[in-house]
């Protein structure tokens, strides 16, 4: 019988002999999907690893297409180490980490920090059409 308890925020990011725990355990090698849904404040603070196994950050919030109810893309705010900005992942570059403790970009930590930075001062529908056609051409995701 699964249960839904909030993982401890304390875990240790290192990878453990143990079972796979974390506030995504239950999703630990699986595309993020409708199938399971899980609250949304969940994702919040939640690590993002490239597939060089760097930590490129955490994440701070999610877009929502509502029109089409889904979520667009991811925010991270970029690690320790890294200059100090918000860009956006594509939710379909991402799935949730074997060890169930956060996110993973199908993306090198290279590649992701050098995304175009998420900028929420406004502007014209056109400029963020423009943006989001940006960021998902950076990450490999058809127009």
């Amino acid at each position: 019988m699964k249960t839904d308890t909030p993982a401890s925020t304390d875990t240790p990011k290192e990878a453990s002999s143990g079972p796979p725990s974390g506030p995504l355990v239950r999703f630990h090698g699986q595309a993020p999907s409708g199938e399971h849904p899980i609250p949304g404040h969940r994702f919040e603070g939640v690590g993002v690893r490239a597939t060089d196994g760097a930590d490129v950050g955490h994440v701070s919030d999610v877009l929502l297409d509502l029109g089409h109810g889904r979520i667009t893309h991811v925010l991270v705010t970029t690690a320790e180490g890294h200059p100090d900005r918000v860009i956006a992942i594509p939710w379909q570059a991402l799935s949730a980490d074997t060890e169930g403790q956060g996110l993973a970009v199908a993306a090198t930590a290279e590649r992701v920090l050098a995304a175009p930075p998420f900028d929420n001062q406004g502007g014209s529908a056109a400029q963020h059409e423009e943006w989001v056609a940006a960021v998902d051409r950076h990450f490999g995701k058809p127009a």
